[in-house]
């Protein structure tokens, strides 16, 4: 489980999870300006995954996430 914790300029925007291969496995709505969100990914391989942070079909935030077990 990883937990997601943001503060946002605007609410509803999504959290959006990428294999190395830039398929699109997991979108999770994130709401409110100021929280956390826990994302279950115990079924996800050892691997380095991107995320990005969409608002509006708009980036605000890209990084990767490495999963190892």
């Amino acid at each position: 489980m990883v937990t997601v914790s943001y503060n946002l300029e605007d609410s509803d925007c999504d959290f959006v999870l990428y294999n190395s291969n830039g398929n699109e496995i997991l979108r999770e709505n994130l709401q409110g300006f100021n929280s956390e969100k826990s994302i279950i990914l115990h079924n996800l391989a050892s691997c380095t995954y991107y995320y990005k942070i969409i608002k509006d079909n708009n980036v605000i935030k890209f990084d990767k996430l490495i999963i190892t077990k």
